[in-house]
């Protein structure tokens, strides 16, 4: 486990693995709305026998700290920067779940020709089709967290795995992102809801994608 201060001081946590294939590229793993890096584990287990693998808490998030006042796609996109920096990261593949498909685009932008590529896993499904405003995905969701925040996520949280998947697995992710401060889960939906230059900002990056 590492650890490094971003932009505004909040302490951002992350894993490396595989270095000694560093020669062999780079790969970030960025994880999804109130998840942390530990749910990257098998990911990082496979490609970090051929890769250098790095695994990031967003601010927040796991063992990440908080203090941050606007958790942002953005400022979530500063501290990949800020993590690919500390660890001299010329060049690298992103790849974002749910709502880290919405940070590696910002982080894209800010590190420009030091990205090789860009993957997403479950997201962006809403990029060219959803209203945006007060009736977008993430601006319904963001009201009903005000209301009731413990029992908006737990249906949120309850509605996102398969039938089949397994109940360790289903218990690990539930109680992860169920433990992520209120502060934190609201801050990122409104991030999220925020977010609507998402289209024009995919179509500028000169990335494959």
């Amino acid at each position: 486990m590492k650890s490094v201060e971003s932009f505004d001081g909040v302490s951002i946590v992350y894993d490396v693995s595989g270095d000694d294939h560093a020669d062999s590229g780079t790969i970030v793993f960025i994880h999804g709305w109130t998840c942390n890096r530990a749910h990257w584990v098998e990911q990082v287990r496979e490609f970090s026998s051929q890769y250098r693998t790095i695994a990031i808490d967003l601010a927040g998030h796991g063992d990440s700290t908080l203090g941050r006042t606007d958790y942002s796609m953005p400022s979530f996109g500063l501290d990949v920067v800020t993590v690919l920096d500390q660890e001299g990261v010329d060049r690298a593949a992103l790849v974002g779940h749910s709502m880290g498909g919405m940070v590696i685009l910002h982080a894209a932008r800010l590190l420009d020709g030091r990205v090789a590529g860009i993957v997403g896993a479950d997201t962006l499904k809403y990029l060219r089709n959803d209203p945006g405003g007060s009736d977008g995905f993430q601006a319904v969701q963001l009201e009903a967290m005000i209301s009731n925040y413990a029992s908006a996520v737990s249906g949120l949280v309850a509605s996102m795995f398969a039938a089949d998947t397994p109940d360790g697995l289903k218990n690990m992710i539930t109680d992860g992102m169920i433990a992520t401060p209120q502060e934190v889960g609201i801050g990122a939906m409104r991030g999220m809801a925020e977010d609507i230059a998402l289209y024009e900002t995919t179509r500028a990056l000169g990335v494959p994608k």
